[in-house]
């Protein structure tokens, strides 16, 4: 199945709330039926979930408890807010949301899959102190099956959030790809990928600006409990490196992005070398000019994503170990 084959399914099974308008474009659509009843039925689990846990955090109730209690949660919280933010990207993105033809390889179904599956994990071998200090039996089975259904929708959330992306950056990687191996492109095919970078970079910054800051506080907060002594925090490394691993996976699909738009940029100032009118000529060297000054993908322009500014993330998260070694 191709980019908008996939994306077709998510709407019609209620997981991306979208729906085109009568000129074609991606719009929100919070009154999609099945988006509601998934959303509704999400409320009774969480609400089980955060009702036993914030029990358990008032019996004992300190810093590291509140730390750890905010560490598991804000996965299952954000879920609703994942969604709301797809269905924003979906509708900047417009035309460009569901007229995709990229595919995706077997390794490409594994991430979204795998990833969350792990990431949930850690987050289960964290919540086993919260079910052994349950009194009663019944509350053991309603809190056990609360945690697993927001667990499912937490692997339903993150999946969604992964493959959607992917999609939508590939979209455009693959059709960059094929203008590379034309032998002759045309300047209304090269300002077309232009604004399709354009449109893409603008649509998805404030997922990679939520993104960036989710691995930020995992992987402080991740150093905060494994230090903490507790055996059952240690686990908080677990989602710590996932979603380092999806940050950094989605980093080096989007410098390939960047190098393929290099390239491109070199190609359409070649073309234009070969034109036979001084009008063509400086119409493709304009649009050279335009790709080689296009920018970086940004978090809302406050950093660039690229692998700098990963590596200035990690090294603020060991800084912080450190300090916890020494201060120990």
């Amino acid at each position: 199945m191709d980019s908008a084959q996939i994306l077709n399914i998510f709407i019609k099974a209620g997981v991306l709330p979208v729906a085109n308008n009568k000129h074609g474009q991606a719009r929100m659509d919070l009154s999609n039926k099945m988006f509601l009843f998934l959303n509704l039925f999400r409320i009774f689990p969480l609400s089980g979930y955060l009702y036993f846990s914030m029990i358990n955090l008032m019996d004992d109730l300190n810093l590291k408890t509140v730390v750890s209690f905010l560490f598991r949660s804000v996965g299952f919280v954000s879920g609703p807010v994942l969604t709301l933010m797809l269905s924003y990207t979906a509708q900047s993105l417009g035309v460009y949301t569901l007229t995709g033809t990229s595919k995706m390889s077997r390794i490409n179904y594994l991430i979204p899959i795998v990833y969350p599956i792990i990431y949930s994990s850690g987050i289960a071998v964290m919540e086993i102190p919260d079910g052994m200090h349950l009194n009663t039996l019944l509350e053991t089975i309603c809190f056990s099956v609360s945690l697993i259904i927001v667990l499912l929708y937490l692997i339903l959330d993150y999946g969604i959030l992964f493959v959607s992306c992917f999609l939508w950056v590939n979209d455009l990687r693959v059709k960059i790809a094929a203008l590379l191996f034309k032998k002759n492109i045309t300047i209304e095919e090269c300002e077309e990928i232009l604004l399709h970078y354009n449109t893409l970079r603008s649509a998805i910054e404030l997922t990679v600006l939520a993104l960036f800051s989710v691995t930020q506080f995992y992987s402080i907060t991740a150093a905060y409990l494994g230090f903490s002594g507790d055996l059952f925090n240690l686990a908080s490394f677990i989602p710590a490196l996932i979603v380092t691993l999806v940050l950094l996976t989605g980093i080096n699909v989007i410098e390939e992005l960047y190098n393929m738009t290099d390239q491109l940029m070199e190609k359409t100032k070649e073309e234009g070398l070969e034109k036979a009118s001084f009008r063509e000529m400086l119409r493709y060297k304009n649009t050279a000019s335009k790709l080689r000054r296009v920018g970086p993908f940004t978090g809302m322009g406050f950093f660039t994503l690229d692998r700098n500014t990963l590596s200035i993330m990690l090294s603020i998260t060991v800084t912080y170990i450190v300090v916890l070694l020494q201060s120990s």
